[in-house]
């Protein structure tokens, strides 16, 4: 992958789905001028807007785009060497190339759905067998998992080149230990949602500890995690957030300095959405951001609060009651969150006001 002038940054496309082809390819040109080359597109971004709108704009680019795309959300029955590779050949003439420049094969969020991803279909195998011909050029995973599990995982498939890791400022510490080991099997990381999908704008407080003078609060945050020595997976949706980006990774810019503890905060939801699959149409993206706020505040009041705000005051009992129990959302969360305690906990803190 040559990045030349934003070093190590990969354009998550889930947000070019609310956009036209025009202003889609506008913005991909702009990012592949300041030296962005490689775009992440997933089947399930938006129910596939994102990459129906990705094609149609790539038609007029004036460069060919680095591809790195995905498979799978959740392993199932279904999920056999025919059908990977079924559903692999689909997408290369979809995206009319010989071969894609990375590509993801699921998210790993327990070691219980590695466990099922590893004895099931041999997925892996034939990822790496397309690896082998020629036909992915970087293979790389999702995953959250770090000490012994992660071990394990980077042993069964040591052909990895790429972990995509859920990594802001609030969990760099905690995940040190992944990364280097990463590292040590000679493993690029990139850092998967670096800015928590907004919830630092949410919660300006949480970088309290990283406040720096001459960078706003979103660039101290990329700045810092750039120097820890990852790539950046970045959601872009206008052309200033790529400039903010280039401004804050440039050579120019102040040095990030840590004043304080970020303390120990549980991971927040980045509200990908990737939850909408759930089979009663359950809200739980609106859930965890309620649940999001006693994250910030250690307050569990606030997240009955917003919960409050968010559906009503007539309704918001009723959807903390609403979640059967299946846990698909979970097998889904690339963050490997909670989702079903977290309701339940949410539900408990409703019912007791």
């Amino acid at each position: 992958m040559k990045l030349t002038k934003i070093s190590g940054v990969v354009f998550d496309t889930r947000r070019l789905g609310a956009k036209n082809a025009d202003d889609a390819r506008d913005l991909m040109e702009y990012a592949h001028e300041k030296g962005i080359e490689v775009f992440d597109i997933s089947p399930h971004f938006m129910e596939g807007a994102c990459e129906r709108v990705f094609l149609q704009a790539r038609e007029e680019l004036s460069f060919e785009p680095q591809i790195s795309y995905k498979f799978g959300r959740v392993p199932n029955a279904s999920d056999t060497a025919e059908s990977f590779s079924r559903e692999f050949y689909d997408a290369l003439g979809r995206f009319r190339v010989s071969a894609f420049d990375m590509y993801t094969v699921y998210d790993i969020n327990s070691f219980e759905t590695w466990s099922d991803y590893k004895n099931d279909g041999e997925v892996y195998e034939t990822a790496v067998e397309l690896k082998n011909r020629g036909l992915i050029k970087r293979l790389a995973v999702v995953c959250t998992l770090g000490g012994d599990e992660l071990k394990e995982v980077l042993s069964d498939i040591p052909d990895i080149d790429c972990v995509f890791m859920p990594v802001s400022p609030l969990e760099l510490k905690a995940r040190s230990g992944a990364m280097e080991l990463c590292r040590a099997h000679g493993i690029e990381v990139f850092a998967l949602t670096p800015l928590l999908g907004g919830v630092f704008r949410r919660f300006p407080r949480l970088l309290s500890p990283i406040v720096t003078p001459g960078l706003s609060d979103e660039q101290a945050a990329l700045r810092l995690l750039n120097r820890a020595g990852l790539g950046l997976m970045c959601a872009f949706t206008k052309k200033s957030e790529i400039d903010m980006l280039e401004a804050a990774l440039s050579d120019d810019a102040p040095e990030v300095k840590i004043n304080g503890d970020f303390g120990s905060y549980e991971t927040f939801c980045t509200a990908c959405g990737l939850c909408r699959m759930c089979p009663i149409k359950s809200h739980v993206t609106t859930l965890m951001a309620a649940y999001n706020a006693y994250v910030a505040s250690g307050d569990p009041g606030d997240m009955v609060k917003h919960a409050r705000r968010a559906f009503g005051e007539d309704e918001y009992l009723y959807n903390t009651r609403k979640c059967i129990g299946c846990r698909l959302c979970e097998r889904i969360c690339p963050q490997g969150i909670r989702i079903s305690e977290r309701i339940e906990h949410l539900r408990n803190e409703a019912h007791k006001t």
